[in-house]
């Protein structure tokens, strides 16, 4: 099983490729469409749109089994509850959605007759399980962003709390971020919203602290946030140009990509 799936993962470079070639192509031909350009150049980057889309359920083919395969570390290796049942339930809803992408793909291919399935209706319902696997995805980074915003603000108070100790070497402290480090006064403001000011103030840089320091999570959220209007689009839920679903792919394809280029950033939990 180890071997096949080092042997399956060898195409997730191709199929970004190929994303990112067919999300352009989708900007491509709805621009000239919109300008009422050549018909010819719109019909033509339309089937590179289709024909990448279809080369990218091929690559896809047979991923379902390592798919479903990685959800079986993810319940036994992380402890944290939240993280390990969203972990579990992203994959297991991805894993669907490619078992139903697979059968869409024969049927696509001439090898399922048309009149054995609704294909429309199997998509439809792939799609929908695309849409709950990102929404797991994103459940997961907001209860993670939420965990280490907490742990920075109370390793902030501990500062805070051990400098009030020694003043002195609070006072003479170049690194000193406490509440005179970004206290800022307006004269004339009432004090309660000068207090609201000064911890708005506090929040974003442990907000700042908190993305430069975990960026990982902070790209995980970007892609997923753009997939995310993706089905969205396609189950009818919201309306969206073809030029918007193929800026927000094309972000999303960057996004999912740096972590391969960079594995320092590759998350470990998801």
């Amino acid at each position: 099983m180890d071997d096949y799936i080092k042997f399956n993962n060898q195409t997730a470079g191709r199929d970004k490729i190929f994303r990112l070639i067919q999300y352009c192509s989708r900007i491509v031909w709805y621009n000239l469409d919109k300008r009422g350009m050549s018909v010819n150049g719109v019909q033509k980057a339309k089937k590179l749109d289709e024909t990448l889309g279809l080369m990218r359920r091929l690559l896809r083919f047979g991923r379902v089994f390592d798919t479903l395969h990685s959800a079986l570390p993810v319940m036994s290796t992380i402890d944290d509850q939240v993280i390990r049942l969203t972990s579990a339930l992203s994959r297991i809803s991805s894993a669907c959605f490619m078992a139903i992408d697979h059968i869409v793909c024969l049927h696509k291919l001439g090898l399922i007759h048309k009149n054995c399935i609704d294909a429309p209706g199997w998509d439809k319902t792939g799609t929908r399980f695309w849409l709950y696997s990102i929404v797991m995805g994103l459940v997961r980074d907001v209860y993670e962003i939420m965990k280490v915003y907490k742990e920075a603000c109370q390793m902030r108070r501990r500062k805070i709390k051990g400098h009030h100790h020694n003043y002195q070497r609070h006072r003479n402290s170049h690194s000193d971020e406490d509440e005179h480090s970004t206290r800022v006064i307006i004269k004339g403001l009432p004090a309660n919203l000068n207090l609201t000011l000064q911890q708005s103030i506090i929040s974003a840089r442990i907000i700042t602290k908190c993305v430069s320091k975990h960026a990982d999570i902070t790209i995980d959220v970007v892609k997923n946030i753009c997939d995310l209007f993706i089905p969205l689009t396609i189950l009818g839920y919201i309306r969206l140009s073809p030029g918007t679903i193929g800026t927000l792919g094309i972000v999303s394809t960057i996004a999912s990509a740096i972590p391969q280029i960079n594995p320092m950033l590759k998350i470990t939990w998801g």
